[in-house]
């Protein structure tokens, strides 16, 4: 993920808490505060795996993301940039996760996961 080795081993778990214990938590509990107009919100099963997900890359020293959003289609986005990069990682409506590397908007590197498997390339 974006970061350097110091940068990982220094990630603030506050952060990381927001984005668990706050906005996946408010989403898990009312998916519905997400519904708009053409867009379908994440069910409480794609939060709670999202919160897994979550959970593992905060485990593996990852930096919080710097966005977290719904995906529009029911799943749930997680996303590091900086100024050359960025990364994502979706946890799609049908319980699938794809980790995606962008170098200056060129995709460089995709890869699935299955849901029950790691959630990002070492």
């Amino acid at each position: 993920i974006v970061a350097g080795p110091d940068e990982r081993r220094s990630a603030p778990l506050s952060c990381w808490a927001a984005e668990i214990d706050h906005r996946l938590s408010d989403w898990e509990r009312d998916p519905s505060q997400l519904d708009d107009e053409g867009v379908d919100a994440p069910s409480a099963d794609i939060v709670k795996l999202a919160r897994r997900c979550a959970k593992h890359l905060q485990d593996r020293g990852a930096p919080a993301p710097s966005r977290v959003a719904p995906n529009g289609d029911g799943g749930i986005v997680f996303e590091w940039c900086n100024a050359s990069t960025a990364e994502t990682v979706e946890i799609s409506d049908d319980t699938s996760i794809e980790y995606m590397r962008f170098s200056r908007s060129r995709l460089v590197h995709r890869q699935a996961f299955d849901r029950n498997a790691q959630f990002a390339p070492r």
